[in-house]
């Protein structure tokens, strides 16, 4: 089965379960940011309100 795909008006929100989902998801979204921890990203939403639009 695929993965999961979250839609809000704040941004896109994917998470494949394969190694080729991913690698479809970065060639339609090459704006995207990888994430693989929440550290760093959270701080980014949390203290510099930064939008992050689309995420893997």
């Amino acid at each position: 089965a695929g993965g999961t795909a979250i839609n809000t008006p704040r941004g896109r929100y994917f998470a494949p379960r394969s190694l080729g989902e991913l690698c479809g998801l970065l060639d339609e979204h090459p704006e995207a940011v990888m994430l693989a921890g929440g550290t760093d990203v959270g701080l980014w939403v949390t203290k510099q309100l930064a939008g992050l639009g689309t995420v893997i």
